[in-house]
């Protein structure tokens, strides 16, 4: 079934019922249709059809969704780029992708220009203006194909190596997410999930069919302003939302009195929670559950999620594997490995994508045997919690030892005067690697060397302390995502 099914169902279900609040607007799931099949006529009179990749250069608004639905209803492969791009990042993209329409917001030629310059070839470049004054009323009309085969979105990832990749998902693949996330965290009618991280990720699909599929209202952001958000929040009812932890983080240290009373679930994705942190926020909002999930764009991408409030003891796990999805943990050799052990973590199912755009080779070598790779170090518990313990590269080996990161991070998070952390390994001499802290204080603190060095003593063993203490002043660097960038650490 064509997924933009889950918007016409949705309009026949509550035709009145808030899809979308943005700024000062609430969409109804029925205008939220009628404005997506004007697009879908907008899109086919500028020349696209089944089969073709348009991409959409937009921010978090109505109008991503309305690109959306538009163009899978064709047929078409949906191709969201993120809006802070640069000119040569969007260009290599661009080259890759070779798409038939690039759509962006009004107001943003200029940037698209001169990707498109650097790019070389013919795409027709339109604003979102363009589509609406040259759509006509229609309704929307979701071509038949086979949900299974047909890419619906091809997702590009923020990866360091070999230049992004573009993350193609079939219209059944994205369904399985969505599904997963109303039945842990008992979504429906009435709930107001909070956006506030980019649609232009895996999170703009998901969320916009869970809340179809759920007939709950997304409250967009265009972006994350802390004391906005909890503005926002309380003004319409927010129930749900779900964020990076840094966002977590910076809620936590906002200043006001904002009691949050009607947001019932947190749920933390992208990376590991330090769970200093989630117990400081338990402590503060203690009626709000918190919970996380784990997965990758190329897992289209939650395999692991809830319950829809963890206890305590199991704050900075990431969750139970959902029914739909294989997990694994692994030595080396590709072994299974026991409750407790730790391991590369593996994953399948349903869900995964079906490759990399252009790239088979690197299809194959992610995923040889229908298993993918994920490169991150993990162990089940006992009760089937999964524990996301680091990169492989975050692995740290100090004289044969194991050391992860996330452990002395979380650590460090234990200071009062820490608002940032990251760990990296650095060159150790004869004991191979060493452990370097990279530690930014609160504002008004100060903190040395030794401060960290002395408070990590009686929670770690001694090869596990910090050799290297890095103060710095300045927030910690991130990606789009809002994860912390190693890399620009170790090079750096």
């Amino acid at each position: 079934m064509n997924i933009a099914h889950e918007l016409t169902d949705a309009a026949g279900r509550w035709p009145d019922g808030t899809a979308l609040l943005f700024n000062d607007q609430a969409i109804s799931f029925a205008a939220l249709a009628q404005s997506a099949g004007c697009w879908q006529d907008g899109l086919q009179r500028l020349g696209a059809g089944s089969g073709d990749r348009i991409a959409m250069l937009l921010p978090n608004s109505p109008e991503f969704a309305y690109g959306y639905y538009a163009t899978v209803a064709l047929g078409a492969v949906f191709v969201p780029l993120d809006p802070v791009l640069k000119a040569d990042e969007l260009a290599e993209i661009l080259t890759d992708l070779q798409p038939r329409l690039l759509v962006v917001a009004n107001g943003s030629e200029a940037l698209a220009r001169e990707a498109l310059a650097a790019k070389g070839g013919t795409v027709g470049l339109y604003t979102v203006a363009d589509v609406e004054q040259t759509a006509r009323p229609a309704p929307l009309a979701p071509q038949t194909l086979d949900a299974l085969t047909t890419t619906a979105v091809v997702l590009y990832t923020s990866g360091t190596v070999g230049g992004p990749k573009g993350v193609m998902l079939s219209h059944d693949a994205l369904t399985h997410s969505m599904h997963a996330m109303i039945d842990v965290l008992q979504m429906k009618p009435g709930d107001v999930y909070g956006l506030p991280v980019p649609m232009s990720h895996i999170s703009g699909p998901m969320l916009l069919g869970t809340a179809l599929r759920s007939g709950m209202a997304l409250l967009l952001f265009d972006r994350f302003v802390p004391s906005r958000f909890l503005d926002e929040a309380e003004r319409h009812g927010m129930t749900l939302t779900h964020m990076v932890p840094p966002m977590a983080h910076a809620l936590l240290h906002s200043r006001g009195a904002h009691r949050l009373e009607t947001l019932r679930s947190l749920i933390t994705f992208g990376m590991t929670a330090s769970t200093e942190m989630l117990h400081q926020f338990h402590a503060r909002w203690p009626h709000i559950g918190l919970s996380s999930g784990y997965g990758l764009t190329e897992t289209g991408p939650l395999v692991v999620l809830g319950p829809a409030t963890f206890p305590p003891e199991k704050f900075g796990a990431v969750g139970q594997r959902l029914p739909y999805a294989g997990v694994r943990i692994v030595d080396d050799q590709g072994h299974d490995l026991p409750v407790g052990d730790s391991g590369e973590v593996w994953l399948s199912g349903p869900s995964l994508m079906q490759g990399y755009f252009r790239r088979p080779a690197l299809t194959a070598e992610m995923m040889p045997d229908g298993w993918f790779r994920t490169g991150d170090i993990g162990m089940f518990d006992a009760d089937g919690y999964l524990w996301i313990q680091g990169r492989k590269k975050d692995v740290i080996n100090v004289a044969g030892l194991k050391v992860y990161a996330p452990e002395v991070e979380d650590a460090i998070y234990k200071h009062p005067q820490v608002a940032e952390v990251a760990v990296i390994g650095v060159a150790g001499g004869l004991k191979g690697e060493a452990v370097k802290a990279v530690v930014v204080p609160k504002p008004g603190a100060t903190l040395t060397a030794g401060d960290i060095v002395d408070h990590c003593r009686g929670l770690l063993a001694d090869y596990k302390l910090p050799r290297q203490v890095t103060i710095r002043e300045e927030s910690l660097p991130r990606s789009r995502t809002g994860k912390i960038n190693k890399e620009a650490l170790r090079s750096g």
